[in-house]
């Protein structure tokens, strides 16, 4: 099921740290594992000092993939545990954790082959009665009644389409009509029939006297046609006495 690739250090004394370090390194640069286990059998609190190296927790913090630590025995904790992503209590116990238990794969297999199997069979007994159901129809005695009554469906549907879409087209222009009412309502030109106009300067519409200058030139819109002004003098109102 999986491959090991065993990278043999010292795992105390003085050339431990350097030795674990230069084989996560080489792990590392492989890039084909898909974890590491760290560790080493029990032992005293000075056999198990290297794996407290902060160069060698920093090193363990830093690795691409996930990282099981594995130091001592249970009761034996080192600073690369609380870096690494998980820690396990023993090597073995690493390892059990590593790879799936077979057994257990195998039960869960035959678990889903079986649950898999009485899934296709409750669906063939359903479709099977379904089936039974439908052939038992009168229709199938006699198929020419499926013709008629899709016939007689049909033409109750084209009259319920055809009632909808002459109101729909009703009611629609009847909201047309009046919108098209509104709008002439509103319309500027309706205004300007009863003898006002509109006075454009650079294509904008003047509403103020203080928007004019002598010299301006102006387009009056009137209701059938445009005049080009030249603006000779500007009379500006203070009050409502002087507009009359």
């Amino acid at each position: 099921m999986f491959r090991i690739l065993m990278c043999p250090v010292a795992v105390q004394g003085e050339n431990a740290v350097g030795q674990m370090l230069d084989a996560l390194e080489r792990v590392y640069r492989l890039g084909t594992a898909d974890l590491i286990i760290i560790g080493r059998g029990g032992g005293s609190i000075e056999d198990l000092w290297a794996f407290n190296s902060e160069e060698l927790a920093r090193k363990i913090y830093e690795s691409p993939i996930p990282v099981i630590s594995a130091v001592g025995h249970e009761t034996d904790f080192t600073i690369c545990d609380f870096v690494a992503d998980l820690r396990a209590p023993t090597p073995s116990a690493a390892a059990e954790i590593a790879v799936p238990d077979m057994l257990e794969v195998r039960s869960r297999l035959e678990g889903a082959t079986a649950s898999l199997k009485r899934g296709l069979r409750h669906a063939y007994e359903v479709n099977q009665t379904r089936l039974s159901a439908i052939l038992s129809k009168p229709f199938w005695r006699n198929p020419l009644m499926l013709i008629e009554e899709s016939t007689q469906q049909a033409d109750s549907l084209n009259e319920r389409l055809s009632r909808a879409m002459f109101e729909k087209l009703r009611t629609a222009t009847d909201s047309f009509e009046e919108k098209v009412i509104r709008l002439q309502d509103l319309s500027p030109l309706k205004t300007m029939i009863r003898g006002y106009s509109v006075a454009l300067k650079d294509n904008k519409t003047v509403r103020s006297a203080s928007q004019l200058n002598n010299g301006d030139r102006l387009r009056l819109r009137i209701s059938d046609g445009a005049a080009n002004c030249v603006v000779e003098g500007v009379e500006r109102y203070v009050d409502e006495k002087e507009r009359v």
